[in-house]
């Protein structure tokens, strides 16, 4: 709005001089005038629209230097060779055991969980039911330690999970979630993005789930789209399913996986 001001008390400016004083001016003077006057809007928008960008610009970086000071928190290691259990021997039950679990995500706020206890043994199917904003999402934060505990601790075979690399930890179990997270490229690519599983185990998994059914000539090459747009939303959670199956971890947690089934 001030640059639209701003131009019109440019050019009305010009048009009164050009009028009050027309004997000095010649008309193709005047008219080059005034047609200069009429582009100041144009040119004053652009310069706001990369005004605009230098400081979208100048944000990030500010983030970057944010980001990059050693004050800032950063995220646990990935590895603790000292206390992580060899790879494939842990968990060989799935035991999980919250013990007057608290979780903050800031220091200054209230607990989302606050003096959360509970065992489930191994082969247990347990259900979390509860009304928006009651804690269930944040459970699953501190069992895979997306936010680590503040007070209390959790144990997955009798293991407290904070004294474990992160890798370690989240590759023992799989997340079906409502929103599956998938990348562009095939459906081979979504189903074992490392590489760890042959044809044969991929087809047998979409087999499982009911995506083989799909009249692909390929479906493991099958394009899946930018975040998964080729597919459906039920779709999506199948080959998510598909996903955790393939792992085969003793540890599934699901949030609302079959909602678009």
């Amino acid at each position: 709005m001030a640059s639209y001001s701003l131009s019109f008390l440019i050019s009305t400016s010009c048009a009164s001089i050009i009028v009050a004083d027309a004997s000095h001016f010649s008309p193709s003077a005047a008219a080059l005038a005034l047609t200069y006057s009429y582009l100041i809007p144009y040119f004053l928008l652009h310069f706001v629209f990369i005004m605009n960008m230098i400081q979208v610009c100048l944000t990030s970086l500010e983030r970057v230097l944010q980001y990059s000071d050693e004050s800032v928190s950063q995220e646990p290691a990935w590895h603790l060779p000292a206390t992580d259990p060899a790879p494939g021997k842990w968990p060989t039950g799935g035991s999980i055991g919250f013990e007057a679990a608290e979780l903050r995500y800031r220091p200054d706020l209230a607990p989302a969980v606050s003096d959360c206890s509970f065992h489930i043994k191994p082969g247990e199917r347990v259900g979390i039911v509860g009304r928006s904003g009651a804690g269930k999402t944040s459970l699953l934060t501190l069992l895979f330690r997306i936010v680590d505990a503040s007070a209390g601790r959790v144990t997955v075979d009798g293991l407290d999970i904070a004294k474990l690399g992160l890798l370690t930890l989240r590759r023992a179990m799989s997340i079906i979630p409502q929103e599956p997270l998938l990348i562009a490229g095939s459906i081979r690519t979504n189903l074992d993005p490392f590489n760890r599983h042959g044809d044969a185990k991929l087809r047998n998994v979409l087999s499982r789930v009911g995506l083989a059914q799909r009249q692909d000539e390929d479906i493991l090459d099958a394009d899946v789209g930018p975040g998964g747009s080729a597919l459906s939303a039920g779709e999506r959670q199948l080959l998510a399913l598909g996903r955790a199956l393939l792992l085969e971890s003793r540890i599934v947690v699901c949030d609302e996986p079959t909602s678009n089934m």
